[in-house]
Parts: C-alpha cells; structure tokens; sequence
C-alpha cells in the first residue's frame, strides 16, 4: 500500500529521478501521479501496471511533465480512454517503449500514439476495440518500430498488419496470437520483414502451411516460432521452416497435426535448443523416439506426460544426460 502523501514525498525529495516501478502497487492515486509528474520532471521510465484507479488525470499530468519519457507501461489501467494516449502523443514525443496491454483505447488512441515516431517497442495485447484503421497509423508513422503485440486483439486483420509490413521495416517480434481473422495474406506480407527473429501466431485458424511457407522464404533470421493450435499448418509448413530457417532455436508446435515426417525434418536442424510438442496426434512413438534422438542440442523439450510411460526410458535418459529439461504436461486434448 502506497499513498498519495509519501509519493508526493518521494516526489519532493528526489527530483532528479530517472525511473520509478509502482507495478501492482495498491493506493496509487491521480493525485500521487501528479505529483510525482510535477516534481520529476526528468523521469525517464515509469511503470503503472496494473495500477486500475489510475484516470486520465495522472496520464494528462506525466504527459505534461514529462516530456522526455521514453519508456511507459500502462497495462490493466482500465480507465484509461483515447484522451491520455492524445496527450501522450503531443507531450512525450520521445516515447520508445509503450504498454497498453488490456487498456480501453480506439482506433483514435492509436492514431494519437502514431505521433510518437521513435517507437520501438508497442505493446497492445488485449485491446479489443482496435481494428486495421488504428493499426494503420502506427505503420504510416512508426518506421522505428521493432517489436509489436496484438495478442488476442482480435479487432486485427489482414490489412492493419500489410501496413505494419509496409511501414516497419526494423520489425523483429511480432505477436498475433489468437488473432482469427488473420489468414495467409497477413503471413505473405509479413514475410517481406528480412530482420524478423521472433513470430508467435498461436491459434490462428486462418493460417496455413502455405503462409508458414511464405514466411520461411522471406525470414530466414527467425529464431523463435510459435505455432500453436494452427490447425492448418501441417509437415508442409514445417518442411518449409526447416529447409529456410537454420537459425531456428524454439519451436512450439503443440496441437498442429504434424506427422513423424514434419517432426523428423524439425531434427535436423542443428541450433534448435527449445521445443514444446504437446498433443501431436499424428506423431506416432517411434517417430518422437527417433526425432528427439536426433536433437543433440535440445535443452528444453515439454512433452504430453501420457508419453512419459511409453518412450524408451533410455530416451529419456539420454536426454537428461545431455543437458535437456523435460516438462511434462498434463493437460487433456481440447479442440
């Protein structure tokens, strides 16, 4: 529990203050923001997660005062509208990282935030009332731009992330998980980013092994992949991941209906350290014996616990002598 009264303290004490973290904390107040915005004028980082009796009075009041901030985090403040992100764009133009994850902001926010041109990191998971036209504006004016969220944001489509792709050069991580209206064209434009390294598209039941293959062509840098739950990515997609992306280090391709053959491709690849193979229907015994044989680099593998009683203990074993992790999961097969 913090007060008003001792941020205004800390706030009167310690004006040349660079960063303050009150995630979480229970009591912060408009009034502390304001205070603290009024006093530290050189504040360089500030995190209000989940601080939910936050108003547009304390964003208009960091907006105001602190002109050079450059790293935000506002995620869970729920009372938040468009009206701090208009501030936020005309008084902290110097913004590089910002977090809106589940905040109530529009296409309008998004617009305003747009302004903020040296935008490195964008952070807007959850945020349920966006759509391609606010997505638009972020890829016209935030060339910068290298990492972006919109897990379950699912106002996305395939046309806000064209702009992204046309706009964003720089991009490296892009998360668009359970995003369901995205298809393939997301994955061709998408494709066109040469310094992409990590792509999450869990539960995208619009993507297929053909956009998967778009993707191993154009971005051949990846290093992460998350292809959880794509129902319509199978050995095809897979095939193609392995043939272009030799960087690749983790995998998840839990509940996709690969078979030995997509699994067995996947070994080959000499850098891969991380899989999560959960609830591969199509896999038979042997052909996670054999594969898993094969990856002398794995040291993190997460595996349904069903399969615990039926690999070779020597598997197993040899695994564990080789440095690798095994969690076993335990989750039932939903659909």
């Amino acid at each position: 529990m913090i007060s008003s009264t001792a941020l205004e303290s800390i706030g009167k004490s310690c004006k040349s203050l660079r960063e303050i973290s009150l995630s979480k904390c229970i009591g912060v107040t408009d009034d502390g923001i304001s205070a603290i915005a009024a006093c530290c004028t050189e504040l360089n980082k500030l995190d209000l997660t989940c601080c939910r009796d936050l108003t547009d009075i304390a964003i208009k009041a960091v907006a105001t005062s602190c002109r050079y901030l450059s790293s935000f985090m506002m995620e869970s403040c729920g009372l938040v509208t468009e009206r701090s992100l208009t501030m936020l764009g005309e008084g902290c133009p110097f913004l590089q990282e910002l977090d809106l994850t589940d905040c109530r902001i529009n296409n309008t926010g998004l617009k305003s935030i747009s302004r903020c041109s040296e935008l490195i990191t964008l952070n807007l998971g959850f945020c349920l009332n966006i759509s391609a036209e606010g997505i638009y504006h972020i890829g016209a004016c935030c060339s910068n731009l290298q990492e972006l969220n919109l897990y379950r944001s699912v106002g996305t489509g395939d046309a806000g992330l064209e702009a992204i792709a046309n706009g964003c050069p720089r991009l490296k991580s892009i998360n668009i998980s359970y995003c369901i209206n995205v298809t393939d064209n997301s994955m061709k434009s998408i494709s066109r980013l040469q310094k992409l390294h990590n792509l999450e598209i869990r539960g995208c039941p619009g993507i297929s092994s053909a956009g998967l293959s778009a993707i191993a062509l154009g971005c051949k840098r990846i290093v992460a992949l998350d292809v959880k739950g794509c129902y319509n990515i199978d050995d095809a997609g897979i095939l193609a991941i392995a043939d272009s992306c030799q960087n690749l280090r983790q995998i998840n391709v839990s509940y996709c209906p690969i078979s030995d053959v997509g699994l067995s491709t996947l070994a080959r690849l000499s850098c891969l350290q991380n899989m999560k193979l959960v609830h591969l229907k199509n896999v038979t015994v042997n052909g996670f014996a054999s594969a898993l044989l094969d990856c002398e680099s794995l040291k993190k593998l997460k595996l349904f616990e069903g399969l615990k009683f039926i690999l070779p203990r020597s598997l197993i074993e040899c695994l564990e002598a080789r440095g690798c992790s095994i969690r076993w999961m335990d989750k039932p097969f939903v659909i």
